[in-house]
């Protein structure tokens, strides 16, 4: 088990500590995108203890979410990526869809009364548009180059479908756009106070504000497995390849 102390680096936990992920979702800490912050300074940004911090952590139990009760940085890449688009992807797709249809149907009715949901419609329609292109990009080029290198370990050949010269320059743009996916949910979360319903709020106020709730920590999940898993994962694959590639050569 990690031990946990106000040095380890955010990320570190979350990766091999799954189970932690929850409580740093639930306090505020980011573990993706800002995942390599020390928990210390982590803590000191959201004005939190870092004792009762890692009390918390240390505390934490295993969650069912498949997400989180798999050590994902063991399996084959190849199943990582298939997890990823099957889980995380698809459930992105649907709440895409119906979270926009709702946010339609509140802002007709409630728009004139709740300006701020005229400024949220307009933001998450932005982060759809940006997360169904991301979402694209990774399945038609990302993901099937990341598949391929380990296919190349068992075959001693080097990949050559990519469209890209190495896997650094995707993923590379892969993270600055989670990270503008990361601001675009921020902008919501202010906008509407923390999801914080209106005390006269209908029912579609409270499945609007609890399905962006829903759809914010996915997300977090999301790139959690993609940015501290995953792409460190293919980096480090591709250049044992490329490197048996050289030795080879020059012997």
């Amino acid at each position: 088990m990690i031990e946990i102390t106000p040095n380890t680096e955010v990320r570190t936990i979350a990766v091999e500590a799954p189970s932690t992920i929850r409580i740093f979702d639930t306090l505020g800490i980011d573990f993706c995108c800002g995942g390599k912050k020390e928990l210390q300074k982590a803590c000191e940004s959201a004005g939190l203890d870092v004792a009762t911090v890692i009390h918390q952590l240390t505390a934490a139990c295993s969650a069912e979410h498949p997400s989180l009760s798999q050590h994902w940085e063991h399996v084959p890449l190849s199943v990582l990526c298939s997890h990823i688009v099957r889980q995380h992807h698809l459930f992105t797709r649907n709440e895409i869809d119906r979270l926009g249809k709702l946010l339609n149907k509140l802002v007709t009715r409630h728009g004139q009364n709740y300006p701020e949901l005229v400024a949220m419609q307009s933001v998450f329609a932005k982060l759809a548009e940006e997360m169904r292109l991301h979402m694209q990009k990774e399945e038609q080029d990302l993901f099937p180059y990341i598949e391929e290198l380990e296919k190349c370990v068992e075959t001693g050949k080097v990949p050559s479908s990519a469209s890209f010269t190495n896997v650094e320059n995707p993923i590379r743009v892969m993270m600055r756009e989670h990270n503008d996916a990361g601001g675009l949910l921020r902008q919501i979360r202010t906008l509407s106070r923390n999801y914080q319903v209106p005390k006269d709020a209908c029912p579609t106020f409270l499945g609007v504000y609890q399905g962006l709730l829903e759809f914010e920590t996915d997300l977090h999940l999301h790139v959690h497995l993609e940015n501290n898993i995953l792409f460190p994962r293919a980096a480090a694959l591709e250049a044992k390849i490329l490197e048996a590639k050289v030795l080879k050569t020059a012997s």
